[in-house]
């Protein structure tokens, strides 16, 4: 068996959405001055690798903590969308792809931007899933979708049509992975565990494929 970690580790230097808190972890007691070593961890609810609730963009939405924890698990398999930078996700792009993974649990778009995390490229000009491609992916009774970019809709796009369109139907949204392309190929197991706190209109997550 070999498990491989698909998220970010929160850090202070690490890049948050625009307008986002920074985080900040610091330590506060050490072993060797205080015999335990403790930390404070400051950050905001969708910081790094996190989950998306449907509280996030509506008011009175569902919060983490009301779905069951099955939603957390599940098959998966990526998706190769690298060929679209610059330019949208469209249905054509994943059609295919999507058809031939079956019954899957989740569907993580491949899109190649983590390697450009921590430089100011990554919060722009990623690609995002058009109308169409978010609706195929909704008619596929997914539990969740992922990317390896900042968001599934622009950054500056105030509307936020897939996540609303995603959101809307109680399909969770995991954004800033990576290592996608190190479990291309067949649905794998997968599991995506949000950090569990009351009224979670998202959260960071820990992301692993189980091989």
């Amino acid at each position: 068996m070999k498990i491989i970690d698909l998220g970010w580790p929160i850090s202070n230097e690490m890049t948050v959405f625009p307008g986002d808190p920074v985080p900040s972890v610091r330590t506060v007691a050490s072993v060797e001055a205080d015999g335990a070593a403790v930390s404070v961890l400051s950050f905001g609810s969708h910081t790094g690798t996190h989950m998306d609730a449907p509280a996030h963009i509506t008011a009175g939405g569902k919060t983490l903590e009301a779905f069951p924890c099955e939603m957390f698990f599940g098959l998966a398999q990526v998706i190769d969308v690298t060929k679209c930078t610059g330019q949208k996700i469209e249905k054509s792009h994943i059609e295919k792809a999507v058809n031939e993974a079956g019954a899957v649990d989740f569907i993580l778009l491949r899109t190649g931007w983590s390697a450009r995390w921590r430089k100011d490229s990554y919060l722009r000009g990623y690609p995002v899933p058009s109308e169409e491609a978010a609706l195929l992916l909704v008619s596929l009774g997914l539990k969740g979708i992922g990317i390896d970019a900042l968001s599934v809709d622009a950054a500056e796009c105030g509307a936020c049509e897939n996540h609303k369109i995603l959101l809307g139907r109680d399909i969770l949204i995991i954004e800033n992975m990576r290592n996608l392309e190190l479990v291309a190929g067949e649905p794998f197991c997968f599991t995506a565990l949000p950090l569990s706190f009351e009224n979670a209109d998202g959260a960071p997550v820990r992301v692993m494929a189980v091989l």
